[in-house]
C-alpha cells in the first residue's frame, strides 16, 4: 500500500528548465533523502508510520511527451508504527511481506502545472506491484527546485482493502478501508541529451 514513494519521479517534470521546449533528463533518487510515511485511521486514535525506499532508483522523463519511465522500490519489510504488535499484523497479514516482500511503482507519464520558474504541481501516473497485484496509480505532488536539487512533497489516499489487502477491524477496532500516504524527498536532476 505504500508504493507511492514512487511520486518522487514527479520532480522529473520541474526539474526541466523549459519543459515547453522538451527538455528530457533524468532523477536520481536516494533512500537516505526519501520519506515515506502513512497514516491510518482507526478507533479513538490514528495509526502512523514509516517505509523506507529498498534501493536507490533513476527515474527518465520527457516533458514534451509527457513520458516518464522507471521504478521506484519500497521494502514492505521495513514498515513500521512503533508498536511491535501491530507491526506483526501489518506485515504477517496485511503486506504479506515473506511473500510480497518489495512493493513496486512503475512511472508512465507526468503531467505539469508550472505555477513558477522554479516550482509546480504534477500527477505522476503508472503502476503499482503491491501485494501479488497490480493496479494503476496516479499521484499528485508539489515540486520546487533548488539548483540541481528537486524537492517534491506528496499526499494521496490508497485503498489497501479495495486492493486485496486484509482489513484487520474486529467488534471492538475499527480501521480505515484506505491509507493516506505522504511522501518528502530530495532528488537530483540531469539533463538528458
Amino acid at each position: 500500500m505504500r508504493a507511492l514513494l514512487a511520486a518522487v519521479a514527479l520532480a522529473a517534470a520541474v526539474a526541466a528548465p523549459n519543459p515547453s521546449r522538451g527538455e528530457s533528463g533524468t532523477l536520481a533518487l536516494t533512500p537516505d533523502e526519501t520519506q515515506v510515511h502513512f497514516e491510518l485511521d482507526a478507533t479513538l486514535h490514528t495509526v502512523e508510520g514509516s517505509l523506507r525506499m529498498l534501493r536507490a532508483a533513476t527515474l527518465e522523463f520527457d516533458a514534451a511527451s509527457g513520458k516518464a519511465t522507471g521504478e521506484v522500490a519500497l521494502d514492505a519489510r521495513s514498515a513500521e508504527t512503533g508498536n511491535d504488535r501491530r507491526d506483526r499484523t501489518l506485515k504477517d497479514e496485511v503486506l504479506e511481506c515473506e511473500r510480497y516482500p518489495e512493493i513496486v511503482f512503475t512511472a508512465e507519464r507526468i503531467e505539469l502545472t508550472r505555477t513558477a520558474p522554479d516550482r509546480g504541481d504534477v500527477v505522476l501516473t503508472g503502476r503499482v506491484r503491491i501485494h501479488g497485484d497490480e493496479h494503476p496509480l496516479r499521484i499528485p505532488a508539489h515540486l520546487e527546485r533548488d539548483g540541481d536539487a528537486v524537492h517534491v512533497t506528496a499526499l494521496f489516499r490508497v485503498p489497501y482493502v479495495e486492493w486485496g489487502m486484509k482489513d484487520v477491524s474486529n467488534l471492538v477496532l475499527r480501521v480505515g478501508k484506505d491509507v493516506a500516504v505522504r511522501l518528502d524527498a530530495i532528488t537530483r536532476y540531469e539533463p538528458g541529451p
